[in-house]
């Protein structure tokens, strides 16, 4: 593995550990932690775009370095020392030109193109100058990176607006009885998987799917935001975790959901998967019969409405939380 994915991997299995750890406090008490989960999540956002940037910036110094060695500017150790010195910001540009002897015209231009050509080189920095960047103009950088991505873009305008929330809640002494739903803090969790999804891709959803409690924890949070407009998945929902090796917790009990997940967290996400994909077979099942009668209720149309809604319904959180494309 090449050592920049590698220093990505490591930098993903440590956010995906404060990601955890956000899921098992909110999943503890949704109620009652809303309001700190929240502030987490809203920090942990941050993290994700200031990580996103420094990763990229790495991106432009390696396109920078293959430039410079290509055409003969790091030609020995003292050139690498300054090259090392200007991108981690520790000399100004001027200096950097004149220690790897960009000193003539052509070589003062040919060194512009390259500048030009791969990016600012120098490692991302929170300080602009004069002070540091704004929330908002960390999130407009992470824009600028995507300038097309409409749905990142849309995720980055609710995490912004949260901040002002958030800042409410922990900074305005004359808030304090503030807080947030469980709903709320629901859909900022989602945000929260999403806008790492959005960043990293592939690489940060293989991460998920290796740790087998935060890709039941994300199926579990898609789960229960499905719910909340249908009151019938929640059944479907007790109905499952009670099939789950029974702990000695009543499921309106703080903690049942935490307690399932770590009791045995890998066989939880498989029962999901396949209480939805039976459950989809049993509404077909439905739909065949009511279209099967010679002599059908008046009803019938609407009740094989109702099956398909929940049939579309378990095909997103399929999809949502498994990947699956095409129910069978």
């Amino acid at each position: 593995m090449p050592p920049q994915q590698d220093a990505l991997e490591r930098r993903i299995n440590d956010l995906i550990d404060l990601i955890r750890d956000a899921c098992e406090f909110y999943l503890l008490s949704p109620a009652k932690n809303a309001r700190a989960v929240f502030i987490l999540v809203d920090d942990l956002c941050e993290l994700i775009m200031k990580t996103a940037l420094e990763e990229a910036a790495k991106i432009r110094q390696n396109n920078f370095r293959a430039l410079l060695f290509g055409n003969n500017f790091l030609v020995g150790e003292a050139h690498k020392a300054a090259f090392r010195q200007y991108v981690s910001r520790e000399i100004a540009e001027a200096q950097f030109r004149s220690d790897v002897g960009a000193v003539s015209a052509a070589r003062k231009t040919e060194l512009d193109r390259y500048i030009a050509q791969s990016g600012d080189p120098r490692d991302w920095s929170q300080d602009k100058g004069e002070g540091f960047k704004g929330f908002d103009e960390v999130a407009q950088e992470v824009k600028e990176l995507h300038p097309t991505d409409a749905i990142l873009h849309g995720l980055l305008d609710a995490v912004v607006g949260r901040r002002t929330t958030r800042n409410r809640l922990f900074h305005d002494q004359r808030q304090t009885g503030l807080t947030v739903s469980e709903d709320k803090c629901l859909d900022a969790l989602l945000d929260l998987f999403a806008l790492a999804e959005k960043l990293w891709g592939t690489n940060f959803r293989s991460v998920v799917d290796s740790n087998a409690v935060v890709r039941a924890q994300r199926a579990v949070l898609y789960f229960k935001s499905k719910a909340r407009t249908r009151g019938y998945l929640l059944n479907e929902y007790n109905t499952l975790v009670s099939k789950q090796r029974k702990p000695i917790l009543n499921r309106a009990a703080q903690g049942y959901d935490y307690h399932v997940l770590q009791n045995d967290a890998t066989a939880f996400y498989s029962r999901i998967k396949t209480h939805l994909e039976e459950k989809i077979a049993r509404s077909r099942n439905k739909i065949a019969r009511l279209q099967a009668l010679k002599d059908p209720p008046g009803d019938r149309d609407i009740k094989v409405a109702m099956q398909e809604q929940e049939i579309t319904v378990c095909e997103e959180l399929l999809r949502d939380c498994f990947g699956v494309i095409n129910v069978p």
